[in-house]
């Protein structure tokens, strides 16, 4: 592995174009949780902070996965950025945790302890994550549950925001929602076409892809608001 030696921000913005593209990072904020605050009557600045907390939440959880994933990677994704000395660990650990205390900041700033705490169980939540819930040889065994634990932290997320925005609809409807969506969306982005499917870490390959796109479908047509 060759280190770049090009200044840190040029690298941290060929970085994000592959693992985290932040314009897709702030579409999928900004959709979320103008979902929340389309039932909400709080002012527009509180909508602006709630999309920034997701997109830090979103840098986060992709800085921490680099590491929480680098022996695997080193086999079975050599072509990646950490892989091939594009960052280093340590520089994505340092954005990991301007990441963690901006949020907790935010979350400080609106002067309430439920908000404020509802941040912590969230940080708490990532680091059981990141430790992979200290069953690393097991979960890792166990596709179907390392993903819904997993999934949990987007709940945790959505509940802060919610309690953020105080919208005026039942709250388990707009976690559900958002729940569902992502869970679309991380179904779509594991299903991989046959010849580039040569690792046990994706829904085509634990489902089959006539399974996955079942699956996928069923997840869309779950998500859809009811009429009532």
């Amino acid at each position: 592995m060759n280190k770049d030696n090009r200044p840190l921000l040029l690298r941290l913005w060929e970085y994000q174009n592959e693992r985290a593209p932040i314009l897709a990072m702030f579409v999928f904020a900004s959709l979320s949780v103008g979902v929340v605050y389309k039932f909400s009557t709080m002012p527009l600045k509180t909508y602006f902070v709630a999309v920034f907390i997701v997109i830090l939440y979103l840098t986060q959880i992709r800085t921490s996965d680099e590491k929480k994933d680098f022996k695997f990677d080193n086999i079975y994704h050599k072509d990646r950025p950490v892989q091939r000395g594009l960052v280093s660990l340590g520089e994505l650990y340092r954005i990991n945790v301007f990441v963690i205390t901006a949020q907790l900041i935010l979350y400080a700033s609106f002067l309430d302890l439920r908000i404020f705490m509802l941040g912590l169980i969230s940080q708490l939540y990532a680091f059981l994550t990141r430790k992979e819930f200290f069953v690393r040889e097991w979960i890792r065994r166990h596709f179907f549950a390392y993903h819904f634990l997993h999934h949990i932290q987007i709940g945790i997320l959505t509940l802060a925001i919610i309690t953020i925005i105080r919208p005026l609809i039942a709250y388990w409807q707009l976690i559900t929602f958002i729940m569902l969506s992502t869970i679309s969306v991380e179904i779509g982005r594991k299903m991989l076409a046959k010849e580039d499917d040569t690792t046990e870490d994706t829904f085509s390959r634990q489902l089959g892809y006539k399974g996955s796109a079942l699956t996928l479908s069923l997840f869309a047509i779950a998500r859809k608001p009811s009429d009532n």
